[in-house]
């Protein structure tokens, strides 16, 4: 419903880059997250900028569950989670707002930053993006399939169960982790489509907030490549310590551009 706002967004994030190297992970992927989440969560306009500011210090949240943060980075993380309950606060559905703009925009991001990092050493990849309409579609399906941005689960049994021979009672914590193999020629059909079955996708709730993520990551794709017809890696991915649920990219530099590739 939203996908005409996605692929404004997309292009205003891509008309902020200039050619040359930069660094997309902060330059690109972070503002457009915000950017679309601010949209889907209507935040007023007067309070965008501190929006996008409270995502980058609860951006620690999902990992958290699973791994202690620095105290800095705690204390940041609090700070943002309150402000964030205070923004959307009075609101019908505030609580689901909250969990959007935390964990939702965590794993448009993470989508994105994970499809960047695979095509910027795929150029014949890049070009079909520029070529094939619904490329962008295959390659996040395959992303999805390949480097799903969330690699484990955190839960809590509701009633007991047995799983791999193991009793798990009612209100342990479990943690379900994705196991993901590298995809080979049989993975893929005739015309070179990856399978959509996404492994990312394990959790319920997952499959909720993908469905945005896959959004925005296609109508970004789709973007960067017509307005740069050659983008290269700068430098190796690197990405965040003490993030074991999502390996969220710290960094991704890149050269954008035929200038820079000759």
């Amino acid at each position: 419903a939203r996908a005409g706002r996605l692929r404004e967004e997309a292009e205003r994030a891509v008309a902020r880059l200039a050619p040359g190297q930069g660094e997309l992970v902060a330059d690109f992927v972070a503002p457009l997250a915000a950017a679309v989440y601010a949209g889907l969560l209507d935040v007023p306009e007067e309070r965008r900028t501190e929006f996008a500011t409270d995502l980058a210090a609860v951006a620690p949240a999902v990992d958290a569950l699973l791994c202690p943060q620095t105290l800095a980075v705690t204390r940041r993380l609090e700070a943002g989670l309150l402000r964030l309950r205070e923004l959307f606060g009075g609101r019908p559905h505030a609580e689901a707002d909250l969990i959007l703009a935390v964990a939702g925009a965590r794993a448009a991001a993470d989508l994105l930053g994970n499809a960047l990092a695979a095509l910027l050493h795929r150029p014949e990849e890049w070009e079909r993006l520029r070529t094939e309409p619904g490329y962008a579609e295959r390659v996040v399906a395959e992303v999805l399939r390949t480097e799903p941005p969330w690699r484990a689960y955190p839960l809590v049994a509701l009633a007991p169960i047995e799983a791999a021979g193991e009793r798990i009672d009612a209100g342990e914590a479990v943690t379900v982790v994705t196991a993901v193999t590298a995809m080979t020629a049989a993975d893929r059909d005739p015309a070179g489509r990856a399978e959509t079955e996404s492994a990312g996708a394990a959790a319920p709730y997952a499959r909720l907030l993908l469905e945005a993520a896959r959004a925005q990551t296609e109508q970004a794709l789709t973007a960067l490549s017509a307005r740069f017809p050659r983008v290269r890696p700068a430098d190796g991915p690197v990405r965040e310590r003490r993030a074991p649920v999502t390996r969220r990219l710290a960094r991704l530099s890149a050269r954008l551009g035929e200038e820079e590739t000759r």
